[in-house]
């Protein structure tokens, strides 16, 4: 199946877009983190300055029931005028929020929006900057112009904060429901929102609701926060539509459908060819990579994992200065060792023997799994290798990988690290490249399947 995942981008506001409005708004076979096997993200934050950001909040929700009461797994609140300009405390349900819908909101232009906050406390007033760890805000902003109506989500917890596609339709009465999920040892931080008409989605019917038909998805969030037993819902004085909300502790999609789609695996056949790796349908950059049955037999032979090359790629892999390019290289070296080392963007670290914990050369003594995370950060690459069995790791349990035991890590380099100082190359294949096959019946180089995922494990 080949999802589609509508992210249509818009402009990031800034402070300086609306200074001079008055009252104006300055709008951020594994599971994800043991791996069930199985975006794009704006990285800017925005404020919220006036109405809802500096609105006092009225606790006006159900009383919670005594000791002994059981709560509904679905509640819903209609708002009325008493809503204009605050924020209220939404009602109670048994479990964390894991799918809300605001049904019948009109956001016009004018600097107005509309919010819908998890994970405050009852009695906390929203505030400008200063996010709770715990906090997550879905913002409807009905527009300028400028800047357009935007549909967004912020988080101090996140380490993208903002994804902004252009939503006109926030100016009409619609329907915005979506799925929120703070992430727990096993999978990552995660939120999908679907808009009533857009894309098939009809968020009174959940059948509709899918990966393929949501208008904004977020999984790249690199920390985690507990669940949301908290909500709120708030709206500038000027709106005059007032939704009802409608909170659930059950998703729309399973940990299942995003397992699938958040990563894919190739395998490898015994060729000297350069041979692509998979995408995962999820899109966005691959961050997590893991590969299986890395088996040499012979010296000068190497297997290498390529991120970010030109699709008719030829010949030895190499990286020169400039091009971006992550090398993996993996095998038995001219010295008769096993040898792991790492290029990128015209640079090399040294060449390292690792083994096992019981003293078992990678790849030259028996079929090792490794795997590599991959993530950046103000534009400085960084790199986590690991290997099954070295250092207590396990690549098929990421509740098993940490900086702490990483064979390798680049931010710890201390005399190759300068040659991290880039991001890594976008918009370029990934390919797995064997070198000197041998030329007897049997590969005397060979990697069994590589599985990549959306996802990092640790970074």
């Amino acid at each position: 199946m080949t999802a589609r995942f509508p992210k249509i981008a818009a402009p990031v506001l800034a402070l300086s877009l609306l200074a001079g409005c008055p009252e104006e708004p300055t709008p951020a076979d594994d599971a994800a983190v043991h791996p069930s096997d199985g975006g794009d993200h704006a990285d800017a934050g925005v404020a919220l300055d006036s109405g809802v950001a500096d609105a006092s909040v009225t606790d006006d929700a159900p009383t919670p029931p005594s000791d002994g009461a059981v709560l509904p797994h679905e509640c819903s609140v209609t708002m009325d005028a008493s809503i204009s300009g605050h924020v209220t405390r939404l009602c109670d349900i048994a479990g964390p929020v894991r799918h809300f819908t605001i049904a019948g909101v009109a956001v016009p232009a004018g600097h107005e929006y509309a919010q819908i906050i998890f994970g405050v406390d009852e009695a906390s007033a929203l505030k400008q900057t200063g996010f709770e760890d715990s906090e997550v805000r879905v913002t409807l902003y009905g527009g300028g112009p400028p800047p357009p109506a935007l549909l967004f989500v912020q988080s101090n917890a996140f380490a993208n904060p903002m994804e902004s596609p252009y939503v006109p339709f926030t100016n009409d009465e619609t329907t915005v429901c979506g799925d929120v999920d703070g992430g727990t040892t096993a999978r990552a931080a995660r939120i999908v929102l679907w808009v009533d008409g857009q894309d098939g989605a009809d968020c009174s019917d959940r059948s509709t609701l899918t990966l393929a038909s949501a208008a904004l998805i977020e999984t790249d969030w690199t920390q985690r926060f507990p669940g949301l037993p908290f909500a709120h819902y708030g709206q500038t004085a000027s709106i005059t539509t007032f939704p009802t909300v409608t909170l659930s502790d059950a998703p729309a999609l399973s940990d299942e459908a995003f397992e699938s789609a958040e990563r894919c695996t190739t395998t490898i056949a015994a060729s000297a060819d350069w041979q692509p790796l998979c995408t995962p349908a999820l899109g966005g950059a691959v961050r997590h990579v893991r590969i299986e049955g890395v088996r040499v037999l012979a010296a000068n032979r190497f297997g290498h994992l390529v991120v970010g090359a030109p699709a008719d790629s030829t010949g030895n892999p190499a990286s020169a200065p400039g091009d971006r390019r992550f090398i993996l290289s993996m095998g038995w070296s001219h010295l008769d060792t096993s040898w792991t080392y790492f290029r990128f963007n015209g640079g090399s670290s040294a060449q390292f023997e690792y083994a096992t914990d019981d003293a078992q050369a990678l790849y030259t003594d028996a079929a090792s799994t490794v795997c590599v995370d991959l993530g950046a950060a103000d534009d400085h690459a960084r790199v986590l290798f690991w290997a099954s069995g070295a250092g207590g790791a396990d690549c098929a349990d990421w509740s098993t990988l940490s900086a702490a035991n990483a064979l390798y890590d680049s931010a710890a380099d201390t005399e190759h690290g300068d040659i991290w100082n880039a991001d890594f190359a976008e918009g370029l294949a990934d390919f797995i490249k064997l070198s000197n096959l041998g030329t007897g019946p049997t590969p005397e180089i060979a990697i069994e399947r590589v599985v990549r995922f959306t996802h990092a494990a640790v970074l």
